[in-house]
């Protein structure tokens, strides 16, 4: 599936989960979203953006579009102390050996070959350690994107040959890939419109369940930065994959 994609099923499952948990904390709700997108869109660490035309790709800009969302968060965050920054920030080392963790991981997975190490059991146990460090309230939400990003690449076509290696660097037969549908067609835009359909439900159920009007303008903000962004995103994209 394309990145843009990979964000709005995440980030809603995400939510969605935080929701079930019977959350109504606003800290909850922005870690659920800033943590789902990341993990959905960290998978893909090995889709590389090219020199040539177009120079961002998809690829490229679902990695900005979540990085945007991690810190609208913080900003919410800072605008209406919920203090999941300072929490953080209080855990002094661990959150940077974390990130030493994730950058690591991440430019591991960057120099590797799609839909191998990054598309792994091994990289999200090791990513789930990092994120860990940095904000364990997180880790669950990460897990989730990135378990939603790998369930969706399994209904995908062989990728060069192979599907998902989920025991990776264990490689048997080609991996999983179920051929129900192609990353870039109507399989991948009905998944698209599903996770972005889900994450105005979601986001809308958290706030009436909170029954805290203060809550609403923040879930507004984040339901309209995913509308918003993911759509610059897809139709960018598919104006690209057109012109080809």
């Amino acid at each position: 599936m394309m990145g843009y994609t990979h964000i709005s099923t995440s980030t809603a499952v995400a939510i969605a989960t935080a929701v079930v948990m019977g959350s109504d904390s606003l800290a909850v709700y922005l870690t659920a979203a800033a943590a789902g997108a990341v993990g959905g869109v960290i998978i893909d660490a090995d889709s590389r953006d090219r020199f040539s035309y177009p120079k961002m790709t998809d690829a490229g800009r679902s990695k900005l579009s979540a990085l945007g969302l991690l810190l609208l968060c913080v900003i919410i965050d800072l605008v209406y102390g919920t203090n999941n920054l300072s929490t953080i920030i209080s855990r002094q080392l661990l959150p940077i050996i974390g990130l030493v963790i994730l950058a690591v991981m991440f430019i591991v997975g960057s120099h590797s070959d799609h839909r191998t190490i990054t598309h792994s059991l091994l990289f999200i146990v090791l990513t789930s350690m990092g994120v860990a460090l940095i904000y364990p309230q997180a880790t669950v939400f990460y897990s989730i994107g990135c378990v939603v990003h790998l369930l969706l690449d399994m209904l995908n076509y062989p990728f060069h040959g192979h599907g998902i290696w989920l025991l990776y660097p264990i490689i048997k037969g080609k991996g999983i890939a179920l051929k129900l549908c192609k990353s870039s067609k109507t399989g991948n835009k009905t998944a698209y419109f599903i996770g972005l359909i889900g994450c105005i439900v979601v986001s809308g159920l958290f706030a009436y369940k909170s029954s805290n009007p203060i809550y609403y303008i923040p879930t507004i903000i984040i339901v309209a930065y995913l509308v918003i962004v993911l759509h610059f995103v897809r139709t960018k994209t598919e104006k690209e994959l057109i012109s080809k």
